[in-house]
């Protein structure tokens, strides 16, 4: 996976981040999140997970998660762990999908709801990874206001 993304990012510098609090690691053993900075390949911060969809049922792609911000922060690293937990041990997700993060996704945002997407701004070169027996898509999610 780091590969795929270091190679379809290449030029832009970028970090590790693993993610310790909460349940992730006990469902998830060794998640973490690649943050990419702004470059020539995209102008915003771009966090991609790894080790959020592993599936156990053969022959079935697996499924990172993408975001896509202005500023770098933490708090996109914990969203994504959130939604690797959900879609591992809730619902399964993919494009059209929308869940609940229970609380606003930074602060002073009334946007609650997450929708699972196909990552559009970075095309298939990114969005499907093809290595042998493993293959993954990667899908973005976007923000959605809260219905209350």
């Amino acid at each position: 996976m780091h590969e795929h993304v270091h190679g379809f990012f290449a030029g832009h510098d970028s970090r590790v981040h693993s993610f310790d609090r909460g349940p992730v690691q006990r469902v998830l053993p060794g998640f973490h999140v690649i943050e990419i900075d702004p470059g020539a390949k995209h102008g915003l911060f771009t966090y991609v997970s790894v080790g959020a969809g592993f599936s156990d049922e053969p022959g079935q792609s697996s499924l990172e998660f993408l975001v896509a911000a202005e500023q770098p922060s933490a708090r996109h690293v914990e969203l994504l762990a959130m939604t690797a937990h959900y879609h591992r041990t809730g619902e399964r997700l993919d494009v059209g999908h929308t869940f609940p993060i229970g609380e606003p996704w930074l602060e002073g945002s009334t946007l609650e709801h997450m929708l699972v997407s196909v990552p559009y701004p970075y095309g298939p070169d990114l969005e499907v990874m093809d290595a042998g027996d493993y293959h993954v898509h990667i899908r973005q999610w976007f923000e959605l206001a809260s219905s209350r």
